[in-house]
């Protein structure tokens, strides 16, 4: 890496905002001079002065365009590094210089510089902490994550000259913290170069490896680039689009990680450099009429097009991605954007803090885009993978909408969810503290275990050795708890100490489910146990608790009887041949008629066994008469569709309900022994006989009726068919094909 070039106050004042009046200028150098008298020249641990760091960080937080007031901030911002007393009066005299703005940044950003620091640490449980307090910086200014993140940019440009280990720190808490949020902020151009800069020093081998390689062809590159820019000039210029192109190589740690969530090697990554196109005026219509010249131009890949323009995302970054084969067959992407949509892509928020000259309010657009920033960071739960993508893990706590911060009688702090009560305060302490609480005292007054805390207060947690938890304490409607850890520690005192109530429980809301589904005759709780891979003693205490929840009771009882179906339906043809029964040939009166003629030649076809009075139709085969099927038969259709002339129109020969139908039907049902007289009393006082009724239950307590139906009409038979399939225990309800036309 080059040598750093720190920058002086003039660049510093080069990169203020266009519109910042002499008085701001002045503010600027007034700040350099203060900052530079309390640091005199001392120096970092990295080499650097003091005030040459702290003219950097301000250099950076100028070229994202934020404000004056943060631009200030930054040359103060470590000037408060100092004994209390020196602090004290430090902060005193810059509030009076500088007022209660930019004093407020600098005094917010020390009190949480202790959390922003891993010191080292592996422990998930500090970086935790530190991510805590970036929630807190939220809440309070989000111009002090702004100056941080300028800060940890800067430390890792001169991090070269540190021992391996504060290397290690600065990066990592670079990569797992500033560098995701920056990509959430939508400040792209201190992104990259904190995943760039932070992966150099976390992955040394691997980024002087990508480098190397970039390196050895990037004389070719840049000669495609420059090729490929100056056709796309010449196409706007010729299309009379004011547009600016520009080509740029893909950053190695974006590189490293398409190769890692592609697992391709380096030499299959072709689209190794990209073209910008920015668009000079605010016309939408344009940057789509530029994608469809650059489509006619080079080959397109569909598949990797993006119109991030109808669907920003959602740190607000709009253009269209498109990726494209050139002449050479080589790939590269190509974006296109406004000028608005690249200011936004490249400063993110810092392009919305504009202030009100009268009130120095923030901007509505400002606020909502920190308020949109506050419930993304309060969303990102601990559902999310381990493994995921860095930018997408940052928060893995139980409440972030709001926090307060509390006290022991010690003066030990205690972080709460707003709304906390003494019942999550005790529990936070520890868990048998929360167990063994029966009263609190708040500020050295009692109050109800309900109490909602306060921000700074005191509480002092009362304890009885025989004390136990409530069940209210598990439900949040209650109030007693604010925090799901609270109640997850609650329903585990719970699970384990009152096993034997939840047994009890358990086995009556079993037993109630089960009758409810008229299945208590058929199913079993050993089986249910089973199909949860648990004990019944284990399984009925999960299901008292609440552990196994009644719409999983309701999902296996159906798996098990969707099993003891086709169990059943295995079964069916063995009982059939077993009790000798044949289904009746229909007996006609009358024969088919076929286009208007009786007496021809005719079978029915085994694909659909039609049966009267389904409305059918006829094939004519080849050597075999015509074939009879019902209407909607899929083989019918298919056989239609290849040879459309050979249909013919078909009836059987009779005017609908002036013929009984003779229809074998079987029901089959699960310990059901009077299933055939239940079926007697169910068809009587309507036209519906039976006869030829076979019954007969097997080993497995399967009750299978054989019947004849006889019926006027096919809505007879559907009538039958949804009562059988009403009756409780009924399995399965269907009719017999006949055996032979």
């Amino acid at each position: 890496m080059a040598k750093i070039v720190l920058p002086s106050i003039q660049e510093v004042i080069n990169v203020l905002p266009i519109l910042s009046s002499s008085k701001m200028v002045q503010q600027v150098h007034e700040a350099h001079l203060f900052a530079a008298d309390i640091h005199g020249q001392n120096s970092r641990p990295s080499g650097e002065l003091y005030i040459e760091h702290d003219r950097a960080v301000a250099h950076t937080l100028g070229q994202v365009g934020i404000d004056i007031s943060t631009i200030t901030a930054g040359l103060l911002h470590d000037t408060l590094m100092l004994t209390y007393a020196e602090s004290d009066k430090t902060e005193r005299r810059m509030a009076d210089q500088f007022g209660p703005d930019v004093t407020n940044l600098v005094v917010g950003l020390n009190k949480i510089a202790p959390y922003t620091s891993l010191d080292g640490s592996e422990d998930d449980r500090k970086l935790e902490k530190l991510r805590r307090a970036i929630l807190h910086i939220v809440d309070n200014d989000i111009r002090i994550l702004l100056i941080r993140m300028a800060d940890s940019l800067n430390d890792l440009l001169v991090a070269k000259a540190l021992p391996r280990e504060s290397q290690v720190e600065i990066a990592r808490e670079a990569a797992e913290i500033y560098a995701p949020i920056a990509n959430r902020l939508g400040v792209w151009s201190m992104k990259w170069q904190l995943e760039d800069l932070s992966f150099r020093y976390l992955h040394p081998n691997v980024y002087k490896e990508l480098a190397s390689k970039l390196s050895q062809k990037r004389h070719q590159r840049d000669e495609r680039i420059a090729k490929r820019v100056q056709e796309l000039r010449q196409k706007l210029e010729s299309a009379k689009i004011e547009a600016e192109v520009k080509g740029r190589s893909k950053h190695i740690y974006s590189l490293h990680r398409k190769m890692v969530r592609k697992n391709l090697p380096f030499e299959e990554i072709y689209d190794l450099h990209a073209l910008r196109i920015i668009v000079a005026e605010n016309d939408l219509s344009a940057c789509y009429q530029i994608l469809g010249m650059v489509h006619n131009m080079w080959v397109p890949i569909p598949e990797e097009f993006d119109d991030y323009i109808a669907n920003p995302k959602p740190n607000g970054y709009s253009s269209l991605h498109t990726a494209v084969y050139d002449q050479d067959g080589q790939i590269f992407e190509v974006q296109i954007r406004t000028r608005a949509m690249d200011d936004e892509a490249e400063r993110g928020i810092a392009a919305h803090w504009a202030y009100k000259e009268d009130s120095g309010r923030p901007s509505g657009e400002l606020t909502r885009r920190v308020t949109w920033l506050r419930q993304l960071l309060i969303d990102l739960r601990d559902e999310e993978p381990a493994d995921a993508p860095t930018e997408q893990r940052m928060i893995n706590v139980d409440d972030l909408s709001k926090r307060i911060y509390v006290f022991t009688p010690n003066r030990d702090l205690i972080e709460l969810p707003e709304g906390g009560t003494p019942i999550d305060f005790a529990y936070q302490i520890h868990t048998e503290v929360g167990h063994k609480c029966r009263g609190a005292k708040v500020n050295g007054k009692m109050v109800p275990l309900n109490y909602q805390l306060k921000q700074g207060d005191t509480i002092s947690i009362i304890k009885a050795k025989h004390s136990k938890p409530s069940r209210d304490w598990m439900s949040e409607a209650a109030g007693y708890t604010q925090s799901g850890r609270t109640r997850s520690k609650v329903r585990q005192w719970f699970r384990i100490n009152d096993r034997e109530e939840n047994i009890l429980r358990g086995m009556d809301m079993v037993e109630q489910e089960l009758k409810r589904l008229k299945l208590s005759n058929w199913i079993t709780a050993k089986e249910l146990a089973e199909s949860f891979r648990e004990t019944e003693e284990d399984f009925y205490a999960k299901v008292g608790f609440g552990d196994i929840q009644y719409s999983q009771l309701s999902g296996s009882i159906g798996l098990i009887q969707d099993k003891k179906k086709q169990e059943i339906a295995r079964d069916q043809e063995d009982e059939i041949e077993e009790l000798n029964y044949r289904a009746p040939e229909y007996q006609q009166k009358k024969g088919l008629t076929i286009q208007g003629l009786e007496g021809l030649h005719h079978r029915m076809a085994n694909c659909c066994s039609p049966i009267p009075p389904e409305p059918i139709i006829g094939y004519i085969t080849r050597g075999r008469g015509v074939s009879i099927h019902r209407k909607g038969c899929d083989q019918f259709m298919a056989m239609v569709y290849e040879e459309p002339g050979r249909l013919i129109e078909v009836d059987w020969g009779f005017g609908q309900g002036q013929q009984i139908h003779q229809i074998p039907m079987i029901v089959q049902a699960y310990r059901r022994s009077e299933l055939a007289e239940d079926i007697a009393t169910l068809v009587s006082g309507r036209p519906i006989q039976l006869s030829r009724t076979k019954s007969a239950t097997n080993k497995k307590g399967l009750t299978t009726v054989y019947m004849t139906v006889h019926v006027h009409t096919l809505d007879d038979i559907e009538w039958l068919t949804q009562k059988l399939n009403g009756m409780s225990a009924v399995l399965d309800v269907r009719r017999q094909r006949k055996g032979s036309a």
